[in-house]
């Protein structure tokens, strides 16, 4: 048996519009269906819907996602759009306590730190010349071996909620991180009811460093702010990244 689920959006200047799902209550795999979220998806989304009257997210304060079930709304997500002209916002994907992957955007200041670690030994350097031992200052008396090399970067959140404090507990327990790329693509398929999306994005594995964060509240910050460090999980030397 089938039965349509409405999705309504509604855009902060009051234009709308509405999209119908058919899911076969049959099926367990009709059990999860996305909805595209975000600046880029769901422009790209109105496009290949060709929906008129209705206007465009990125020149929006905010915009409504509304899951409903005939005129009564099931559940709802209010996202507001955020524009960070100064900062290029660093994008973490992780695996949280329930083994699937989520995701973290730190807007604000983000700093890039070097490491170097080295060992030394003391060469047999010099030569007697007309009796005396001379050495030549252009080669090193004490020189370097084993060296690593270490990139990490100090991130900032941005202004956030409270509820920000779970996501960054599950971030710092997470064995499993990457800071995402920027060439990330979103490719459509399919056609109505049956259209979907595939979310391809390139990433780099690192550790994260902060192992001590306090847990913000508005009542003793007004404003919350979460920094911390992660270092690339590669030596630096030999690999660009």
């Amino acid at each position: 048996m089938a039965v349509d689920i409405k999705v309504k959006v509604t855009m902060s200047d009051a234009t709308t519009f509405t999209h119908t799902i058919s899911i076969d209550q049959g099926d367990a795999n009709e059990a999860v269906r996305q909805f595209p979220c975000g600046v880029p998806n769901l422009t790209q989304f109105i496009r290949d819907q060709q929906i008129d009257n209705v206007s465009n997210p990125e020149d929006m304060d905010w915009y409504r996602i509304d899951l409903m079930s005939g005129t009564e709304v099931v559940d709802s997500r209010k996202f507001y759009v955020t524009c960070e002209p100064k900062h290029d916002p660093v994008h973490i994907a992780f695996i949280n306590k329930f083994g699937m992957w989520d995701y973290c955007t730190f807007f604000k200041r983000s700093e890039d730190n070097y490491t170097v670690q080295n060992e030394q030994y003391k060469a047999i350097t010099g030569e007697v010349v007309s009796g005396a031992y001379s050495i030549d200052k252009a080669n090193p008396q004490y020189r370097k071996y084993n060296i690593k090399s270490k990139k990490t970067k100090t991130l900032n959140t941005g202004w956030v909620g409270e509820d920000h404090a779970e996501l960054m507990k599950q971030l710092l327990l997470s064995d499993r991180v990457l800071i995402l790329s920027d060439d990330r693509t979103v490719t459509p398929s399919g056609t109505g009811e049956q259209r979907q999306y595939t979310y391809t994005q390139n990433g780099v594995a690192v550790n994260v460093v902060t192992s001590s964060l306090q847990l913000q509240k508005h009542v003793n910050e007004r404003m919350i702010n979460y920094t911390i460090e992660i270092e690339y999980a590669f030596d630096d030397l030999n690999i660009a990244l």
